[in-house]
């Protein structure tokens, strides 16, 4: 062979080499992704539900048999008289927002039955005698399935899940009651706004009913205000409270 049909067949061989390096490089990533493919089929379920919305939905769970325990967890409340889980091939029920099973190695699917109750959107606490309202405003899940190793606190791969958030009823009846303010009052509707956002419910209703009593009896200017100031100081007390940070809230569950 000549020096340069020699070169010729070197670099052939090298780019043979490259070719199977990668080859071998993709087919190995492709077993990666089809062995850890956990699979979670689910209806369309609404992004946002009222507080105490009765939910029942189903969901399908496959290509887990490369995991040792499946665990589901959820933020409905369990309804009195059902599980908030159930399994259908294993025949279990769970009442609990946490279930961990054993992977059934012999089934290729599982059908969890999910019912329950959308929480409540909000906890409070007292402080002398004013009440302070906290709302949940995180986002809440229908279900989430991950699969673990034995033995391993991290998922094996990514959990499958659905989130959604609440329509909080005060918050809905505020709003309302706040529009049928005229606009002659607008920095009084936003103290309101404000008392309303730190939490201080009670008083911030009160300001809005004397708002509206203030536009029917067209009271003197004095007797306008004293509700007002009332409500600023019940917002400054609720304001340094929560600023403090030494309450005790109530836990949301």
């Amino acid at each position: 062979m000549t020096p340069r049909s020699i070169s010729l067949y070197i670099r052939r061989e090298r780019k043979r080499d490259k070719f199977c390096l990668l080859l071998m490089l993709v087919m190995l990533f492709s077993s990666f992704y089809s062995v850890n493919a956990l699979e979670v089929k689910a209806p369309s379920l609404p992004a946002r539900v009222d507080e105490g919305e009765s939910i029942e939905f189903e969901i399908t769970i496959s290509d887990f048999k490369y995991a040792d325990r499946i665990v589901l967890t959820s933020s409905l409340e369990k309804i009195k008289g059902a599980p908030l889980f159930y399994i259908q091939e294993l025949d279990k029920s769970f009442d609990g927002p946490y279930a961990e099973i054993p992977v059934p190695k012999q089934l290729g699917s599982l059908t969890v039955k999910v019912k329950g109750r959308a929480p409540a959107g909000t906890s409070t606490v007292q402080l002398d005698g004013l009440e302070v309202t906290r709302f949940r405003e995180e986002e809440l899940i229908y279900y989430q399935v991950a699969l673990y190793q034995e033995g391993e606190k991290e998922p094996v791969t990514t959990p499958a899940f659905k989130h959604f958030r609440l329509n909080i009823k005060k918050k809905e009846e505020f709003g309302q009651a706040l529009q049928q303010i005229p606009e002659d009052f607008r920095s009084a509707k936003q103290v309101a706004q404000e008392l309303f956002d730190k939490g201080l419910v009670r008083e911030a209703f009160e300001l809005v009913e004397a708002l509206k009593q203030t536009k029917a009896a067209q009271t003197p200017l004095w007797l306008k205000l004293a509700p007002i100031a009332t409500a600023l100081f019940a917002f400054i007390v609720g304001y340094w409270y929560g600023s403090s940070g030494g309450e005790k809230e109530e836990e949301f569950d």
